[in-house]
């Protein structure tokens, strides 16, 4: 156990060295971008529709080099309702005078249901990196007060973001042909999703002050200046983030049978959380020749045991005839493997409070098929670092799926029924996620 810990500063934990107007660099020297979207229901699909947007997910991530690196998070903060109706209100501003006494009656009415209620508040994004594909002389210095610059040729810096803008536009496309749309995020906005991802909204330390995008534009100087008060202790089990705690599991597998949308429980929770998938294309030509080396292997210790006429290996056969149908089934169409890993940051309070909600998590996950969960015991720091929407390389939880497995996994689900904007006229149950309907 740690025992006697010291507590860091927030500002030292971001594994990033630069936020320019398009891109962020990472501490590796990858540079990276970040991509708000919009999410998708699958409960009112379908079975062949949801299939469809399933296989639609995958073809998006098919195509990326194993060069990328590529993280979905969906982030959920639910709101009091007494927060969530102002903002709710505000899109009648522009309303005709005349309206107003409707406006106001509105707004009384839904904060009188409200009150005492929290409102899930899911928001989703797609960080993109592109890493160089050799080892570079990398030249870290460190200058006062602690700031990080990297020295790297110009030329291979330029070749990094010309291939992040070509991603970006082909991962921009597929995804709106799901339906789901996407806005790219700008210096200022990637500043301030670093900040309400990092600092609790419990902290008292360190309160948020938005910068003056003429005078004081959004830089990582900007972030580590708004965290400079703000305390990490890191203990085994769950990390102190200034009055509050987190806790990160992680996933140990996928469960062995999946479904379009499986991931449903995570978005009917009602707690505050980060959900962190990693998504590592493999080569295939290289996959394909390690499967073919360990289908030999099989081969040769099933044979031999058949020729000492000792008793077959049933789970042996089980994973030969996989392998084999694997193999079949990358010769004859595009299925691909990837490295996943996913993670799952629960927000909360107290120690008390952080138990509930992360048994919480635990439980939903289980409902998806069995889904086990790693505590990351001692791992907490690392782990914790793989939720921030940064695409920072994960610690060693993650495993091996084929491209139906992940076309499965969409994170970015809700229960939302009705229109973006309107009226309220009710809950989504399971998620007691607020439906609206503009007429």
């Amino acid at each position: 156990m740690l025992s006697k810990t010291k507590a860091k500063r927030l500002s030292d934990e971001l594994p990033v060295l630069d936020i320019r107007e398009t891109h962020f660099v990472a501490l590796d020297g990858a540079v990276g971008t970040v991509l708000e979207t919009t999410g998708l229901n699958t409960s009112i699909m379908s079975a062949e529709e949801a299939e469809a947007t399933a296989q639609a997910f995958a073809s998006v991530w098919n195509c990326l080099e194993p060069n990328y690196r590529v993280q979905l998070v969906v982030r959920n903060r639910p709101l009091r309702g007494e927060e969530w109706v102002p903002r709710h209100i505000a899109q009648y501003e522009q309303a005709p005078k005349h309206l107003s006494p409707l406006v106001d009656t509105l707004e009384a009415r839904y904060i009188g249901l409200l009150k005492g209620r929290h409102v899930p508040d899911l928001r989703y994004y797609v960080v993109i990196l592109t890493r160089p594909r050799r080892v570079l002389a990398s030249n870290f210095k460190l200058s006062r007060p602690k700031g990080r610059t990297l020295t790297r040729e110009r030329a291979e810096y330029e070749g990094l973001l010309s291939e992040l803008e070509i991603a970006v536009s082909d991962v921009v496309t597929a995804l709106s042909a799901m339906g789901i749309s996407s806005t790219q995020l700008g210096r200022n906005a990637l500043t301030n999703l670093l900040w309400e991802t990092v600092n609790p909204e419990w902290s008292q330390a360190a309160p948020m002050e938005s910068p003056d995008t003429e005078t004081a534009p959004g830089t990582i100087r900007t972030v580590r200046e708004r965290l400079a008060k703000s305390r990490l202790v890191e203990k085994a089990d769950h990390l102190r983030l200034d009055s509050g705690c987190e806790r990160v599991l992680a996933l140990k597998s996928l469960p062995a049978s999946t479904y379009a949308g499986w991931l449903q429980g995570l978005a009917a929770l009602n707690v505050s959380y980060r959900f962190a998938m990693h998504i590592q294309p493999l080569d295939r030509g290289k996959e394909q020749a390690r499967y073919e080396r360990r289908l030999t292997r099989f081969h040769g210790v099933l044979g031999e045991r058949e020729h000492s006429h000792r008793a077959p290996d049933i789970s042996q056969e089980q994973a030969r005839n996989e392998l084999e149908a694997l193999l079949a089934q990358m010769a004859t169409s595009d299925t691909t493997t990837f490295r996943l890993s996913g993670f799952v940051s629960v927000r909360a309070g107290g120690r008390d409070e952080l138990k509930r909600a992360t048994n919480d998590a635990v439980r939903a996950l289980e409902r998806a098929g069995g889904t086990s969960v790693e505590r990351c015991l001692m791992d907490q720091l690392p782990a914790w670092k793989a939720t921030l929407p940064l695409a920072w390389k994960p610690p060693e939880y993650g495993f091996t799926v084929t491209t139906d497995k992940l076309a499965h996994s969409i994170p970015f689900l809700h229960h939302r029924a009705g229109t973006p904007s309107g009226y309220l006229i009710g809950f989504s149950d399971p998620g007691r996620q607020v439906a609206l309907l503009d007429p």
